[in-house]
């Protein structure tokens, strides 16, 4: 999403970001603050995933045209781990919520830990090095650290502030 020059909405550049195109999307919030994350899958440039606040939707058009892939689960964040295909993200259903990955394109999930309880995470990143080093900030802008791939957390800021 980018303001500025541009303007609120969703671009895409299909030659490494020297120029960018405007996307018109059918069917997510339109309201763009609703949407909280959007991911390419690697199998395929031009299928999506978005995670809303009505659930994840899926685009298979280059983020053209939007529906609804699972409406059972909100993703506040994710990104591709080091080996290039497994989605990690944070997810939150009616079971379970946490830092969870899908090995096969978001169909099933593994958590992996750490709750944020009434928080949940804005942003993750993956030591491309070491996937196990896992740093996650929030909405309330705390950031957490695994190293341990889930299992074990220090949270360094809280609120703003460093610990």
């Amino acid at each position: 999403m980018g303001t500025g020059q541009y303007g609120a909405g969703i671009y895409k550049s299909l030659d490494g970001g020297k120029k960018w195109t405007k996307v018109e999307p059918k069917g997510l919030p339109s309201d763009l603050m609703k949407v909280h994350s959007l991911l390419v899958l690697p199998e395929d440039k031009n299928t999506l995933l978005a995670g809303t606040e009505n659930g994840v939707m899926i685009s298979k058009d280059g983020g053209e045209n939007w529906e609804i892939f699972d409406d059972t689960r909100l993703i506040t964040a994710m990104t591709l781990m080091p080996n290039g295909k497994d989605i990690i993200a944070y997810s939150m259903d009616n079971v379970a919520r946490g830092i969870m990955i899908s090995q096969d394109g978001g169909q099933s999930w593994k958590n992996i830990g750490l709750d944020l309880d009434q928080d949940a995470a804005s942003s993750i990143s993956v030591n491309q090095k070491d996937e196990k080093q896992i740093a996650v900030s929030t909405f309330s802008t705390s950031l957490y650290e695994t190293k341990d791939g889930g299992g074990n957390r220090e949270q360094i800021i809280t609120s703003g502030k460093l610990k």
